[in-house]
């Protein structure tokens, strides 16, 4: 039967989460009445090579890709391991805490029926040509070409409409070149070759084993004056629904110009056989068409599709074009649009098309707001869009290094070693999407893809790798003709090693702590091994846990696993499933992955070829072949441990007998009553809170809004008080102008006089004289009464009371209560002026 085989398989995922009943009840400053505190002393044993890379900052720090998660090489060698020097300079090998705690994390996750809580949110794409009638090339029918630009934080693309075709025939003949020969192997051509920024002749016969001669750059530096050039076309014919041009200058004046692609194999045509490989580039006509802002969701679909986010698997095209783009200048795209929005784009005819749906989207029903099991024990932070504090917690265990123990003086380090380590491909449907078939996908039916609809398609579960039954460098896959830019190279240190670790934990249950021994001793299987570190596909990172019971009596040990297992049966049951929780589907296949099988099938395949990846989505029904998924790992024929067996002599089920079950059942109720309590009054309270949340947001916004307005209020009188104190500046420096001028003018005339006091009335417009000008006022007024004395009598009597007019009938008086806005004020003054 024709199957998927890889290094890797899939634990599938319960159809319900486990929520322990008390973990609203979680804290750390309120212990549980039975809650346990101590430590767990664990012993690891290494049965194969182990490599975890060193982290160190130092000569050995590793280099990572640009997500900061696939190891490339080490500077100056190869990978060193993760290591230390002692206060006596000896180096000191270890395993890192976080790396034995993400181990343990994710058996418990499986054991205890946990969430999905770790994965990449993505929206992957894929390009499949295995069927006519797939939903890739259902979809890839409507492209349209144009030129997109980047204008600040905006992409627009200018719409050419429907792409046309040009041979390499027809460009050779109208521009002198031997193109089609040239991807045909028959010719060797010069060209001009960059690489950051260095230009280098190179010499060379295409290679279809070359990525950088299939790139659409290297098309572009063959023919610098061709591509991206004007040119006319003169005709256009259809061919198999293809638009192919000729071109010539003298027959039409419609423009357009020559864009390349990449160049996938070498073109082939066999005399008297059918050929094969590309033949055509493109033409963008010049038509000046439709403008479109690209959506900032598409353009993050587009560029997560070319690895932007990982410079190490970028194309040599999507540098040169990106280059290009952030230079701004225009680049060619083909791109698919409805309903006026554009909705994927990509630099090839056929390019990599967004899936509909995102990872996250086959979890949502999994997304409440309830901690499970491993959230419970091992910490959680709530990364969701709307943070929730409930889901906000702290670990209650805590892991020490494990510290290797050296052997006398002996090397711990193995060999060197050279090999290619894959990154996670979950775009591979075929592999990563449960297809529902026991050992194939029958003849008609079509692959599950992240096209449909999250609730009738389920991901295949949590990835792990099958347990190898024995290492061998000598069996390790050859690298003779890969490309050494994506090998790497560490060194492991040697099997049967021996470290040690810690786990400290505080306030944790029975069942907890059981979940935790449980998970760090298979559930007491002892033929089951735990795997960690680099090269697991290759065999690598086959560890076996022992625990040392000092503490804790080989019986408790068995009682506290007991009483775990009791409670994911009770859920179990619960459930309405009959089966034990035990003989579980995910129990079943962890077990198995972790125990080395001793049939005689193959189960530890290689690697797949880029061939396979292809090979495995075509169906041939003349050739009787069908599609092929990937199939779990029990139905290949392996097979899980029994159960029946025992841990130091001691049954694993103790409770199940007795006082102790009555005991568990009355403790399980009580503590499943208090959470359904604490529920229930979360969720009276949850109407409340949200009206006083609300209540609290109206607040804040009328006191956003009267703070608003006082401040412009205060700023407008601010504004006046510059505005008033400007004025009177402007008055003042007026009226000193005046009374400078008219006193160097003495003795003057009375008209100076009146003009001198009608600039002063101007200057006082606004406020009376003020106290701190008083003195300068009573001089002028001194000096003026003194000129107006030499005056006519006419003029004297203005400022002089007769017999018949009194004081309150001056001119002077009146122009002194103008001055002070104050009667008393100007009876006084004048009194000392006229008296003076």
């Amino acid at each position: 039967m024709s199957i998927i085989k890889a290094p890797y398989n899939f634990v599938p995922l319960e159809k319900k989460v486990f929520y322990p009943a008390w973990g609203p009840l979680v804290s750390h400053d309120q212990p549980f009445k039975d809650g346990l505190s101590g430590t767990l002393e664990v012993e690891l044993k290494t049965h194969s090579p182990i490599f975890i890379a060193n982290g160190v900052l130092g000569k050995d720090k590793a280099i990572y890709d640009s997500k900061g998660k696939e190891l490339i090489s080490s500077e100056g060698g190869p990978l060193a391991f993760s290591h230390y020097y002692d206060a006596n300079g000896d180096k000191q090998y270890f395993i890192p805490a976080t790396s034995l705690k993400g181990m343990l994390r994710s058996v418990l996750e499986v054991l205890s029926f946990s969430k999905m809580n770790f994965y990449n949110d993505h929206r992957y794409a894929a390009r499949d040509l295995s069927s006519h009638d797939n939903f890739y090339m259902k979809k890839m029918k409507y492209q349209q070409c144009g030129w997109m630009k980047k204008e600040g934080d905006k992409y627009i693309i200018e719409s050419c409409g429907e792409p046309k075709r040009i041979s390499h025939k027809e460009l050779d003949d109208s521009f002198g070149l031997k193109m089609s020969d040239y991807f045909q192997g028959k010719v060797s051509l010069k060209y001009e070759k960059t690489t950051d920024g260095q230009v280098s002749s190179e010499y060379n016969k295409y290679n279809e084993q070359d990525d950088y001669l299939k790139s659409a750059k290297h098309k572009y530096e063959l023919y610098p004056k061709i591509g991206l050039k004007d040119v006319f076309i003169a005709r256009t014919k259809d061919d198999r629904g293809r638009k192919v041009c000729t071109l010539s200058e003298t027959e039409t004046r419609q423009k357009g110009k020559v864009v390349f692609t990449g160049q996938p194999s070498k073109r082939k045509e066999p005399k008297g056989g059918k050929s094969s490989g590309k033949v055509f580039e493109f033409i963008f006509p010049d038509i000046g068409g439709e403008q479109f802002v690209v959506p900032e969701e598409v353009i993050a679909d587009f560029k997560f599709a070319y690895f932007d986010f990982d410079e190490y698997q970028q194309s040599h095209d999507w540098k040169y074009w990106k280059k290009r783009l952030e230079a701004g200048k225009e680049v060619p795209v083909f791109f698919i649009e409805e309903k006026g929005k554009i909705k994927s784009l990509g630099y090839s005819y056929l390019y990599k098309l967004p899936f509909k749906h995102r990872i996250g989207d086959y979890f949502k029903d999994q997304r409440l707001n309830e901690l499970d099991l491993s959230q419970c024990i091992f910490g959680n932070v709530d990364e969701g869009d709307q943070k929730n504090s409930l889901l906000m917690l702290k670990g209650r265990v805590q892991f020490s290094h494990a510290n290797f123990i050296k052997k006398d003086d002996d090397d711990l380090e193995g060999e060197t070693v050279s090999a290619v380590l894959s990154s996670p491909k979950a775009s591979y449907y075929p592999s990563y999407i449960d297809q529902g078939g026991e050992t194939k996908v029958p003849y008609r039916q079509p692959y599950k893809t992240y096209m449909d609809d999250p609730k009738r398609v389920n991901l295949a579960g949590r990835k792990r790798y099958p347990i190898h039954q024995n290492f061998s460098y000598e069996k390790l896959p050859s690298t003779n003709g890969i490309n050494r830019k994506i090998l790497s190279h560490f060194k492991p240190l040697k099997e049967d090693l021996t470290a040690k670790f810690k786990v400290h934990y505080h306030n944790l249950l029975p069942e907890e702590l059981g979940a935790l021994i449980s998970a760090i001793t298979m559930h007491g299987t002892d033929s089951c091994f735990h795997n960690l570190g680099m090269g697991k596909p290759l065999g690598f990172g086959k560890v076996k846990l022992h625990l040392k019971t000092e503490e804790i009596e080989n019986r408790k040990v068995a009682a506290y696993m007991g009483q775990f297992e009791f409670l994911m049966q009770q859920f179990f049951s619960d459930e309405g499933f009959e089966k034990r929780w035990l003989n579980s589907d995910p129990l079943k296949e962890l077990l198995a992955m972790t125990t080395v099988q001793k049939q005689l099938y193959d189960f530890n395949p290689k690697y797949m070829k880029l061939k396979d990846f292809r090979s495995a989505k075509n169906e041939n029904k003349k050739k009787g072949t069908m599609k092929e998924a990937l199939v779990r790992y029990t139905k290949l024929g392996a097979v899980s441990p029994d159960k029946t067996e025992t841990n130091g002599g001691q049954a694993l089920t103790p409770i199940t007998r007795g006082n102790a079950r009555i005991e568990l059942i009355k403790k399980a109720l009580v503590l499943k009553t208090k959470a359904e309590a604490v529920k229930k009054g979360l969720k009276k309270e949850k109407p409340k809170a949200e009206e006083r949340r609300k209540q609290i947001e109206r607040l804040a916004e009328e006191r956003r809004k009267e703070e608003e307005r006082r401040a412009k209020a205060e700023e407008e009188r601010e504004q006046k008080r510059k505005d008033d104190a400007a004025e009177r500046e402007k008055k003042k420096k007026e009226l000193d102008d005046e009374i400078a001028k008219n006193k160097r003018s003495y003795p003057f005339p009375n008209p100076q006089v009146k003009g001198l006091f009608s600039a002063t009335l101007s200057y006082l417009d606004y406020d009376p004289i003020p106290e701190a000008e008083e003195e300068k006022f009573m001089q002028l007024f001194k000096d003026s009464f003194q000129l107006v004395l030499k005056e006519n009598k006419r003029t004297q009597a203005t400022w002089i009371p007769s017999k018949k007019k009194k004081m309150e009938h001056t001119e002077f008086f009146k122009f002194l209560k103008k001055c002070f806005k104050d009667e008393a004020k100007a009876k006084e003054w004048y009194e000392v002026i006229v008296k003076s």
